[in-house]
């Protein structure tokens, strides 16, 4: 193993590793690859993504220690969890509970097989909101947004909860179709205000 900063100590070259970002996202060395869980409903993909430097990741083809350690420090502090969810389903036959049940029972999986991916403190979440053409958005008014919101409650299940209480850095978003903005005229008809 060779090193290129083995005159810093590791909480100095853990200080240089914090500063090297760049604007563009990549998965690359990240071991989670995106998933997709799809139900009745919906349609849920993930992945972790991170701004880290492409050159020292790349130090771990040619045995550096720097490569490794900034690989280490990335899965610790710089990654990102992207999630999308896509609703096609009815508002008349979804129910929450059965979601949650089945999205947290394949969050946990995941979180068994890549551990690290319960200290990540940022989320992206965005809700992709495309019901059924047959949706009748004032037979159920308000229930949009609540829906939209629970669903954000249970994907954060994934992160741990002392992350949740120091760190965590959450974005949602609730996206709302063409369709079902000129079927529900009104924005109390899809709950917009009980989003988060």
């Amino acid at each position: 193993t060779r090193q290129l900063l083995h005159r810093l100590p590791a909480e100095l070259r853990n200080e240089v590793y914090s500063h090297l970002s760049t604007s563009a996202t990549t998965t690359r060395s990240i071991p989670l690859k995106l998933k997709t869980y799809t139900t009745a409903h919906t349609t849920v993909q993930l992945c972790a993504v991170h701004r880290g430097s492409p050159g020292l990741l790349a130090l771990r083809n040619y045995a550096f220690l720097e490569g490794d350690e900034y690989r280490a420090w990335l899965l610790a502090h710089g990654l990102e969890v992207w999630i999308s969810v896509h609703f096609t389903g009815h508002l008349h036959t979804y129910s929450h509970t059965h979601w949650a049940a089945k999205t947290s029972a394949s969050l946990r999986k995941l979180a068994k097989k890549f551990p690290w991916l319960t200290t990540v403190a940022t989320y992206d979440i965005r809700i992709l909101w495309e019901p059924r053409a047959e949706w009748k958005p004032i037979a159920r008014p308000g229930k949009s947004g609540a829906v939209a919101s629970a669903m954000v409650g249970t994907l954060l299940g994934l992160q741990c909860p002392t992350v949740q209480r120091k760190k965590a850095d959450v974005k949602a978003q609730m996206c709302v179709s063409r369709f079902t903005q000129l079927a529900g005229p009104s924005r109390m008809h899809l709950g917009l205000e009980t989003f988060l």
